[in-house]
C-alpha cells in the first residue's frame, strides 16, 4: 500500500511471497520521483511500513565531446548528448561563454547539443566546454595549416606542359599553409636540385622550376611536394618534349 492505494502486482510493481507465507516481498521498477513516500504492508491487524526515498540524479552525459582536429578555412563540429532533451546547458571556449554570431552556430535537437565553426581560424584553437545542470564535459579544437593548393591553381597545374628541343619549360605553383613549407621538385620520381639545367624558386607562398634547354629524355612526370609540421600535398604535372 502507497498512500493509501492498494497495490497490485503489474508492470509497474512485483509482490512475491515466500512457500511459508512469512517473507512478502515489494519491487519497484523504474523508479520515479512521483514513487516517493511511505510504503506499508497489512497482514490482519498487524502492519508495518517504511520510506522509500528516491533521488533525482540529474541529467547526464550519454555521449561527451571529443577532441576535433580542423583545417583551417574548413568547418569544424562538436557535438555532445543528454540523458534528457529537457535541459537547455550552456557553451564555452576557454572559459568564456558562447552564443551563435559569424564564427560560431549553437543547436540544440532533442537531448543532442551542437557547436558548429564556419570557418576556422587559427584563434579558434582552443579548450571548448558545454555545461548542464552542473555538469560539464570538455573538448580540445586543433586547427592545423597544412600546405594547400587552391583547386583553380592545381588544375592550371596538372595541364601538360609541350615545348620543342632546346626550349624552356616553366612549372608554378602557389600554395597555401603555415611556415615553413618543404618544397622539393621531383622528376621521374628523383628529387630535382639546382644545377646549370635546373633552377628552383622558393618563396613563402609559390615555387616555380625552370627547366633549361629541354631535350627528349627529360619528357616525363613532374611532381611539386609540400610539406610543414601539420602535414604534406602533392601534385603532379607533365613535360612533354617534341623534337629530335
Amino acid at each position: 500500500m502507497n498512500k493509501g492505494n492498494l497495490l497490485e502486482d503489474e508492470k509497474k510493481y512485483s509482490i512475491t511471497v515466500s512457500d511459508n507465507k512469512l517473507i512478502h516481498r515489494l519491487v519497484i521498477k523504474d523508479c520515479k520521483l512521483q514513487d516517493k513516500g511511505i510504503y506499508s504492508v497489512v497482514a490482519g491487524t498487524s502492519s508495518c511500513s517504511a520510506w522509500l526515498v528516491v533521488e533525482d540524479p540529474g541529467v547526464q552525459f550519454i555521449c561527451g565531446l571529443s577532441d576535433v582536429s580542423a583545417i583551417i578555412g574548413e568547418a569544424a563540429v562538436l557535438t555532445c548528448k543528454l540523458s534528457s532533451e529537457d535541459y537547455e546547458g550552456a557553451w564555452f571556449r576557454d572559459g568564456k561563454k558562447l552564443s551563435t554570431d559569424d564564427n560560431f552556430i549553437l543547436t540544440k535537437d532533442g537531448a543532442i547539443h551542437k557547436l558548429a565553426l564556419r570557418r576556422c581560424k587559427e584563434v579558434h584553437s582552443g579548450k571548448y566546454r558545454f555545461e548542464a545542470d552542473g555538469r560539464k564535459t570538455e573538448a580540445v579544437i586543433s586547427i592545423k595549416d597544412p600546405p594547400r593548393l587552391d583547386l583553380d591553381d592545381l588544375n592550371d597545374f596538372t595541364k601538360p606542359v609541350t615545348v620543342k628541343v632546346g626550349q624552356n619549360a616553366i612549372f608554378k605553383v602557389p600554395f597555401l599553409g603555415q611556415e615553413p613549407i618543404k618544397i622539393q621538385w621531383y622528376r621521374e620520381g628523383q628529387e630535382l636540385l639546382d644545377d646549370a639545367n635546373i633552377k628552383i624558386e622558393k618563396s613563402v607562398n609559390h615555387s616555380r622550376l625552370l627547366l633549361s634547354r629541354c631535350q627528349r629524355k627529360d619528357t616525363g612526370e613532374i611532381k611539386i611536394k609540400l610539406k610543414n609540421e601539420h602535414g604534406f600535398t602533392e601534385a603532379i604535372s607533365q613535360l612533354i618534349v617534341l623534337g629530335k
